[in-house]
């Protein structure tokens, strides 16, 4: 991790906070209907209408997508686009280390990209989508609504009625990028446990096997239980200590109870 950079960012970021909020939506659709131009946005997102700048770009093979940047001053929304611009480069190796590795071929809307999916998995707080949610129009009105409420069977609605089409919106980019850092910054300080010893995760995972599914461990065979594990061979099964201190016994005892068993009903 690169503090300084992160810090650097961080200030630039703050150094827009006296300024107009400046909002961000991100309209999304399979390739294989109607393009979506700013002219035809739904009532709920007019603000966006006639703004720059606007960018198009596919973020993935068969999904086309619309970023609009939304605010009053012209000279306000540049510098925020190259501290944008900025963030992409200078994070790069943060962003992908937290599993995010936007690439939509263009520089300036990265960071932006990498918003969008931060919101998505929860993890800008308040600062994430408006009312926490990806929302659909309307074919028959000039409607917007979300996905949870379209499956309510009791309303009545169905996906047929709506443009298959999601929007999804930041209030204030500024807000949503700081709050985005101080995710980053947290995840990459948080100590990472330590990878098990192969010998320690074997046997952890006949212990789970053992507690999910007991009668399975003590009935079958080791060779199907190491199958189970997906081990090449019974011996690793048998050399784990919870099958030597523990699994061994109950299996020997299933047996000889087994074997009683069926010698009283022959």
């Amino acid at each position: 991790m690169n503090p300084k950079s992160m810090e650097r960012l961080f200030a630039r970021f703050e150094a827009f906070r006296d300024k107009e909020p400046i909002g961000l939506l991100y309209a999304i659709w399979r390739t294989d209907i109607e393009p979506l131009y700013p002219s035809e946005l739904p009532t709920t997102y007019k603000a966006f209408e006639n703004q720059q700048p606007t960018f198009r770009f596919s973020p993935a093979t068969e999904l086309n997508g619309l970023l609009i940047i939304r605010g009053n001053d012209l000279t306000v929304k540049r510098l925020m686009m190259a501290t944008c611009k900025a963030a992409s480069k200078d994070l790069h190796d943060e962003l992908c280390k937290c599993g995010f590795e936007p690439d939509a071929g263009i520089v300036e809307i990265n960071w932006l990209w990498a918003l969008i999916e931060a919101a998505g998995k929860g993890h800008l707080g308040c600062e994430g989508f408006v009312d926490g949610k990806a929302f659909y129009q309307s074919r028959v009105a000039d409607l917007t609504v979300d996905e949870a409420t379209i499956l309510d069977d009791s309303l009545g609605w169905s996906m047929a009625d709506f443009v298959p089409r999601k929007f999804m919106q930041l209030e204030n980019i500024v807000e949503s990028s700081i709050s985005f850092i101080e995710y980053l910054r947290t995840e990459l300080e948080a100590p990472k446990p330590k990878a098990l010893p192969k010998e320690q995760r074997i046997d952890e995972s006949l212990r789970d096997l053992y507690e999910s599914d007991p009668t399975f461990c003590l009935r079958e065979t080791l060779q199907v239980i190491a199958q189970q594990l997906n081990l090449h061979s019974e011996d690793i099964v048998s050399d784990c200590p919870f099958y030597i201190f523990y699994l061994k016994e109950l299996r020997d005892t299933y047996r000889i109870q087994k074997k009683a068993k069926q010698q009283a009903t022959s």
